[in-house]
């Protein structure tokens, strides 16, 4: 949910409207023309200038509102000071939709730079040298990735007979004892 601040200006002849009472008279769907019963409510900032906040829902369909907003300014000879017309909408709170495309985009950046990662390593494992070396298993790097110069142990693992036994002979089974990661 995103909470956004709107304002308005209220003057008379060139001159600001303070203690006035503005209240939204008519605000409608923009999408059926149905009117929402409940509406924000306007506090004064200063010289001329209101404020009014509306919590926009993630989870909603708003699209947008049309608002009609009385002034409450009497003195006014003029339809056009005593009324204010405005559309809202959630796209007005940029920063949210701003925030998760970067964490969008942050995730993608760490899961992009993990495949990548990931892939070092496939590629070290599959073009590195492989070792058996008493009853282990070593394989070395083939120098891909920065993480890894050419010939750096990645990984051990133990080599075990279908008995269960440790072997250099026909190995049944590994188990990783040592790894590097990427």
């Amino acid at each position: 949910m995103s909470e956004v601040i709107y304002t308005f200006y209220v003057e008379n002849n060139a001159i600001p409207e303070d203690s006035l009472t503005p209240v939204i008279i008519k605000m409608i769907d923009i999408t059926d023309g149905s009117t929402i019963s409940v509406v924000p409510s306007i506090t004064e900032l200063s010289d001329g200038f209101y404020k009014f906040s509306y919590t926009w829902d993630s989870n909603s369909s708003d699209v947008g509102y049309l608002l009609k907003i009385d002034t409450g300014d009497l003195a006014s000879n003029t339809e056009a000071t005593r009324y204010i017309t405005m559309r809202i909408e959630p796209t007005d709170y940029l920063s949210t939709t701003a925030a998760a495309i970067k964490s969008s985009a942050d995730s993608l950046i760490t899961s992009t730079n993990q495949l990548i990662d990931n892939s070092n390593r496939i590629l070290n494992i599959e073009h590195g040298t492989w070792k058996i070396e008493g009853t282990e298993l070593c394989i070395y790097s083939a120098g891909f990735g920065s993480n890894h110069p050419s010939g750096t142990l990645l990984i051990k693992h133990e080599l075990y007979d279908e008995n269960g036994n440790p072997t250099s002979v026909n190995p049944f089974e590994r188990r990783q004892k040592y790894y590097v990661a990427p």
